[in-house]
């Protein structure tokens, strides 16, 4: 069981797939391993990072199954989570939350356009990188949570309260 409750106040780094979609997802993998691996040259300071990988094929993609392609692919449990949940849920989630949307084919898999997700600890997106804008690669994102790092470690006394002001006029301008 993951929730938002379970990450907050942790930059999480997501993307969406499922597991037999084939070179898209060895693609999207092949790049969330490289953000997991440059992280030791990121100056994180305290802030944790995680990574999850969400599912939405929870027919096929079950716990067991998530485990067993996780393993497969070297993820680190300790800080890459992969995760599915009820079809109808996930699609709410998905779409409504992180505006990534699917549909499933009629050979049974997936039409979708492989994203990731950066969100900060207070549960704002702060980057999306699409591949049908620009192919994402592991140094871009770095650099960003990179500078997320950055303001979280500045964001300290007043100028916390001045960067959560700042942050939400930014983030909820009408």
């Amino acid at each position: 069981r993951l929730t938002s409750e379970d990450l907050r106040g942790k930059v999480v780094l997501y993307n969406f797939f499922y597991t037999g979609c084939g070179s898209r997802c060895d693609q999207m993998n092949a790049t969330m391993q490289q953000v997991q691996d440059g992280m030791a040259a990121v100056n994180l300071g305290a802030m944790p990072v995680e990574f999850v990988s969400v599912s939405f094929d929870p027919a096929h993609d079950t716990p067991e199954a998530l485990r067993a392609y996780a393993a497969g692919i070297g993820a680190d449990a300790d800080q890459w989570r992969f995760a599915t949940g009820d079809a109808t849920l996930l699609k709410e989630t998905i779409g409504g939350g992180f505006e990534v949307y699917y549909d499933p084919a009629a050979d049974g898999s997936f039409q979708f356009d492989p994203t990731f997700v950066l969100v900060d600890g207070w549960g704002i997106i702060r980057g999306k990188y699409r591949y049908q804008v620009r192919v994402p690669d592991s140094e871009r994102i770095l650099r960003h949570i990179g500078v997320l790092a950055e303001e979280v470690q500045k964001s300290k006394g007043a100028n916390k309260l001045i960067y959560e002001a700042a942050h939400l006029f930014l983030c909820y301008s009408p």
